[in-house]
């Protein structure tokens, strides 16, 4: 065993710490060995060694083509040339490998691209004409699609159809409202990052103190941490956000700062799939120890909703908040603000809050005994609050 797991090295984090962990059973009889990383608890199987003809030279080889040259080819090629959108499929319909090409020439992020090949793959499989708008809707009709399922193949289908100039009149309407997440008390929440590995539970502190997106966490750089003024800037927001500076304890700038730095000019590794393993593979374990199975439905994202709804339940200002999650428009605080009422209508009712523009206006506000917060940068107005 020894021997076997020291030679195999993890494809999620390349670690050549395994144990056995089982094995499965192929069509042809054939056993694979089944392995279990010790470091981030990722299970994979030992790569049976292909059986091909002697003279058959091209199974198996691959063309390196540089991402500079990738534009000179076809879209097809070009997009299995660049490593991120790589076809998984042979069977993938060639339109939608031309679509994905399309969405990586406006920059669009991995994950989107991948998302959107999904969902139409799916509706290919289930029946569905791309090129036939009524199709689809037979199909999303038909079939048992989840809610926010059946949402999501609607707005990617029209851009599909937008991309290639297809006529879809009357799209079906899919009311979809978010649900609302899980929201742990304040002694859950510290249990759980405590119960963390050092590493992940840095990562997971700068996610709940800056309520910040996993995939801007993972882009932080060392000079974007300011242990002066223990502050963290977050430089490459996600989902058109805003760029922030957000104020943080002097407890995680000292942890960060104790942290190797192997990453280059990143703080935390970039690879996010590396951490999203890591997390699931230790949330497990704390669940079994604990005996909290409501901490299941905790994520990455979680700390994002978490921290935003702790500060709306301590009295802060929404704007204070908005401008903290790097929300452009207040309307996407204000759920926030919506589920703390639900929770109680009486804690948010402990201030009255007030914007300004004018000197004029400030100089009433303070003189009826208003108390200045903060001045938001993108509106250039002062916000104020009074206790009720």
């Amino acid at each position: 065993m020894t021997e076997t797991a020291a030679v195999l090295a993890c494809p999620e984090c390349g670690s050549e710490r395994a144990f056995r962990n089982g094995g499965r059973r192929r069509p042809d009889g054939n056993r694979i060995q089944r392995f279990i990383c010790r470091k981030c608890s990722h299970r994979f199987s030992e790569r049976p060694i292909p059986t091909k003809p002697a003279d058959d030279k091209t199974t198996g080889s691959q063309v390196c083509v540089i991402q500079q040259e990738a534009k000179n080819l076809e879209p097809t090629t070009a997009i299995n040339a660049v490593g991120d959108e790589r076809q998984k499929s042979t069977k993938e319909d060639p339109r939608i490998t031309q679509f994905a090409w399309k969405c990586k020439l406006k920059n669009l992020k991995p994950n989107t691209i991948e998302r959107r090949r999904y969902i139409l793959q799916r509706l290919v499989n289930d029946g569905a004409d791309l090129n036939d708008p009524a199709t689809v809707e037979t199909i999303l009709a038909l079939n048992n699609y989840p809610t926010p399922t059946k949402w999501l193949a609607v707005q990617i289908y029209r851009r599909y159809c937008k991309a290639y100039h297809i006529e879809w009149e009357d799209p079906p309407r899919v009311k979809y409202q978010p649900k609302k997440p899980y929201i742990p008390s304040r002694q859950d929440c510290t249990a759980f990052l405590a119960a963390m590995p050092k590493k992940l539970m840095i990562f997971c502190r700068v996610l709940f103190e800056t309520g910040c997106r996993s995939g801007e966490a993972v882009q932080i750089e060392w000079q974007d941490v300011n242990m002066d003024t223990l502050t963290i800037h977050i430089a490459h927001p996600e989902k058109g956000s805003n760029e922030r500076t957000i104020k943080v304890s002097r407890e995680l700038c000292q942890m960060i700062d104790s942290m190797p730095r192997k990453y280059g000019a990143h703080v935390f590794n970039p690879k996010l799939r590396t951490w999203d393993s890591t997390f699931n593979g230790q949330r497990r374990k704390i669940v079994a120890k604990f005996g909290k199975p409501e901490w299941l439905k905790l994520h990455f994202h979680s700390f994002r909703h978490i921290r935003a709804t702790y500060d709306i339940r301590d009295g802060i200002d929404p704007y204070e908040v908005k401008d903290k999650l790097g929300h452009k428009c207040i309307s996407n605080t204000d759920k926030y603000v919506h589920w703390v009422k639900e929770e109680n209508p009486e804690v948010n009712d402990k201030y009255y809050t007030q914007t300004t523009a004018t000197d004029l206006e400030a100089q009433r506000l303070e003189e009826a005994g208003w108390q200045f917060i903060y001045v938001n940068p993108n509106t250039q107005r002062a916000h104020w609050k009074k206790p009720k």
